[in-house]
Formats: C-alpha cells, structure tokens, sequence
C-alpha cells in the first residue's frame, strides 16, 4: 500500500460512521487473503520449486508439504525461513507473517 492508497483509506474511514459501515459500504472490496494462497503466490513469483526451498531451509519434507496442504500450521519461526528461503523483502515477510497470524517483525 503506498502513500496515496494510504490517504484514501484513511479519508474513508474518516467519513464513515463506524468500522462496520465502512466495512459493510466495501465489502465487495475487502477479500480476506488465507496463508496458504499467499505463500502459493509467493511460491509462484519466485519461480522456485517447493522441493528447492524446503532444502535450502534445512525442512522436513513431509512437515512442510503438511504446511504447503494446510494440514499444519507453522510456527512464527518456520514462517520466517520459508520467508528466508523465497527470498522475501521485508514487506512481504511482514505480510506472510500476518497472514499466517504471527505477529510482524
């Protein structure tokens, strides 16, 4: 989100009677992004294959493919070497760490 996305956001809000008018005003807007589609978008921007991260992270291959599934959910700091081995900026390890409910850096 820039500077300008961020000023509209906030104008908004500022002209919205509560958090729930502006949520109900937007909603069609507002998608809820799960962890999983997040780290498969990353996966598919980086180019790189699971299998290559997950060595280069020193993994578990069936515990992360439980992670990649949904069937686990990993800790703050397996969230931060999958970050690691994608190669995320700050940014976008801030948001994998949201996503997955962790609290940022």
């Amino acid at each position: 989100m820039n500077l300008e996305e961020t000023t509209q956001l906030i104008e908004a809000l500022k002209k919205s009677d509560t958090l729930i008018s502006y949520m109900n005003r937007y909603k069609d807007q507002l998608t809820t992004l799960t962890f999983i589609d997040y780290l498969n978008d990353k996966f598919q921007e980086s180019g790189l294959k699971k299998s290559e991260v997950i060595r280069s992270i020193n993994l578990s291959r069936s515990y992360a493919y439980d992670v990649f599934s949904g069937k686990k959910k990993p800790s703050r700091d397996k969230v931060i070497m999958l970050s690691f081995g994608l190669h995320l900026d700050y940014d976008a390890t801030q948001k994998l760490l949201i996503v997955a409910t962790h609290n940022p850096l």
